[in-house]
């Protein structure tokens, strides 16, 4: 343990970030983590290989420097939630988008004490001006790595309250994911597969996995 919680050390060196500072961690298993990726690597560096390493830079660096920049980037998601679009058709469509979404909505009120307005089409509705202040106060709650990790989820999701719902532990990574994607599911079971979408994709679920798993690091022990 270091000041501050657990530092990374590999051999005789403590780990930092690109920036130069030192990488301290709140938990020991995470430090454990990012130590092991740094081991498995050989004479060449795979960065995309070392996820929590990435994860953990970017929110030592970013976050602490732009920290209510990462708040109202999340809040901004809200005005516009995905979850709060539904498609005018086909109707089998709409009915699955609700089974995915509306138990999160319905969570999203209970957290925040707004409810979020639901519409059908593209065309933009006005959300309760509570809601995108409740999702800043509950972004501006977190803590740093916390913080990097809700930002790079709700982007990855295109929802704060899907984020929302995965940093609290609401929803597991395998039904975020899948409620992120309902419609593109649709798309690719009657269309079938794009190769390029799915790669895009896979890259994408990756990152949430690895968001996934420095969250459960940074629970205590």
């Amino acid at each position: 343990m270091v000041e501050g919680g657990h530092g990374v050390a590999l051999d005789s060196h403590t780990l930092r970030t690109p920036g130069g500072r030192p990488v301290i961690v709140p938990t020991a298993l995470l430090a454990e983590a990012i130590a092991a990726e740094w081991h498995r690597q050989g004479s060449v560096l795979q960065p995309h290989t070392m996820p929590l390493t990435r994860l953990v830079n970017v929110g030592l660096e970013r976050a602490e420097a732009t920290r209510e920049g990462l708040v109202d980037e999340i809040a901004r998601y809200a005005g516009t939630d995905l979850l709060c679009y539904r498609a005018e058709s086909p109707r089998a469509l709409a009915d699955r988008q609700g089974a995915a979404w509306d138990p999160v909505l319905e969570w999203i009120e209970l957290r925040l004490g707004t409810a979020p307005v639901v519409t059908r089409g593209v065309v933009a509705v006005q959300q309760p001006s509570d809601l995108a202040l409740g999702v800043a106060r509950w972004a501006r709650r977190l803590d740093t790595l916390r913080l990097a990790a809700a930002a790079d989820a709700t982007a990855l999701l295109g929802s704060a309250f899907l984020g929302m719902a995965f940093l609290e532990r609401q929803l597991d990574a395998d039904t975020a994911w899948a409620a992120s994607r309902v419609e593109e599911d649709w798309q690719r079971e009657r269309w079938g597969e794009d190769a390029e979408a799915s790669a895009r994709a896979s890259v994408r679920r990756a990152d949430l996995d690895a968001i996934d798993r420095l969250v459960t690091l940074l629970e205590p022990q």
